[in-house]
């Protein structure tokens, strides 16, 4: 549709007027940040770019390798540099992907050797050097990782440099198990990659603390439904933490044997008093916002102090971000006083841990490299593991979340679909 149509409709109409206001909410939120000294990537860039003609501290010669998809700031950024002569810039590409004028590979290199009048440099690595593939099927996901630790078992048994191989996932949710596959033999990991806290199993967790939440308000009642409360104590960090496991085994029969639909908060914590510290999970939430944290309260420094017992450090890392990501989102909640209902808090509340990752620190020049797929770039191997080569992420489905449709971006230089997926 056109906004020189005559008649348009109140969808149509709203989306012109929220259009129309677009560059009074940048300039205004320009501004706030400008009040609060903040600044976001692009405003850094654009800033940089600005003040680069008068910048007389950049007294070092510059090099830029390796770059492929480039915002048009970082692009005219470099192209100032290379123009003073103050910088160079170098591309590693194969000629497979540069070549063939269809492959979204090379893309972004296409472009700038034509916007920037160069002659095109790489290499014919891709159909030249000699490769063996070996593709294997398995039944589930898992599986790829056991397999994967049987391959470096065998490799180790020839004596190959555990160095001159990666492991690679395109699906970032086979981290933890393929950690906990690789051979016990391997003496030394490099992980150059952040593990996203949602594809930890303390997703399960709080996802079971707020379904027993849903379940009190939705049946009206005090008492627990009992698939949700096995949910909860059979996750394995409230399992590990009961001091008699075959409580958790009796107690389940117990339920089984007797059809029990609901069950008591009391009569929980008499079976298992080592959950008292955390009661208040087994009560409904009147105010989600404040009971809500002060139960996740309770619960990080329940679960803290068990995983401390268990010396389980990677789970301590787990939790510790775990409780950073909630700690801001109680503070936004505190600075803006508005009542949440407990179906948007927990939206709201994934979404604050959701975006926190693990680091990992290691020696990229030593011992097996674990990467995604990002990482591997401009890094060579001798061997290469790939997991996770499935439909959705190798390619990855690319999903363009933006207020502005396709014609506008285009109109404004904006990264389009096409641009997103020559960067996978």
């Amino acid at each position: 549709w056109s906004f020189g149509e005559e008649e348009l409709s109140e969808g149509q109409q709203q989306f012109a007027g929220f259009r129309a206001k677009l560059p009074l909410y940048y300039e205004k939120f320009a501004l706030l940040l400008d009040e609060k000294q903040l600044i976001y990537r692009g405003k850094a860039y654009k800033n940089f770019l600005s003040g680069l003609a008068t910048n007389t501290r950049l007294k070092t010669y510059h090099y830029f390798l390796g770059f492929n998809a480039l915002s048009r700031s970082e692009e005219k950024i470099i192209r100032t540099l290379l123009r003073e002569k103050r910088g160079e810039a170098h591309f590693d590409i194969d000629e497979s992907y540069l070549q063939n004028k269809e492959h979204e590979a090379g893309h972004f290199y296409r472009e700038i050797c034509q916007r920037w009048n160069r002659v095109p440099e790489g290499s014919n690595h891709f159909n030249e050097s000699p490769k063996n593939f070996r593709i294997i099927e398995t039944s589930n996901q898992i599986s790829q990782t056991k397999i994967a630790g049987s391959i470096l078992s065998e490799l180790m048994e020839k004596a190959v440099n555990p160095g001159k191989t990666a492991v690679v996932l395109a699906d970032e949710s086979l981290f933890i198990p393929l950690i906990r596959s690789l051979p016990a033999s391997l003496e030394k990991a490099n992980i150059t990659m952040g593990y996203p806290l949602r594809f930890t199993q303390l997703q399960g967790l709080i996802e079971a603390v707020f379904d027993l939440q849903f379940d009190l308000t939705k049946y009206g009642n005090s008492k627990l439904y009992h698939h949700s409360l096995l949910n909860f104590l059979e996750h394995s960090y409230i399992s590990e933490s009961l001091e008699n496991k075959d409580n958790l085994l009796a107690f389940k029969e117990d339920i089984v044997n007797k059809n029990r639909i609901y069950l008591n908060t009391e009569e929980v914590l008499s079976k298992f008093p080592e959950l008292e510290p955390i009661r208040t999970i087994f009560s409904e939430w009147s105010k989600p916002q404040l009971d809500g944290f002060a139960v996740m309260t309770r619960l990080i420094d329940y679960l803290y102090a068990a995983l401390k017992e268990q010396s389980s450090e990677l789970d301590l890392q787990i939790l510790y971000h775990f409780a950073r990501g909630t700690k801001k989102f109680q503070r936004l909640t505190e600075n803006y006083d508005y009542r949440l209902d407990l179906k948007t808090f927990k939206r709201l509340f994934f979404q604050s841990w959701h975006t926190e990752s693990l680091s990992f620190l290691g020696n990229p020049l030593d011992g097996l490299q674990v990467m995604g797929i990002l990482e591997t770039r401009l890094i060579d191997f001798e061997n290469v593991i790939l997991l996770g080569m499935n439909e959705g992420n190798l390619p990855r489905t690319n999903i363009i979340n933006s207020f502005i449709p396709w014609d506008l971006r285009r109109k404004s230089e904006l990264p389009l679909e096409e641009d997103r997926r020559a960067c996978r």
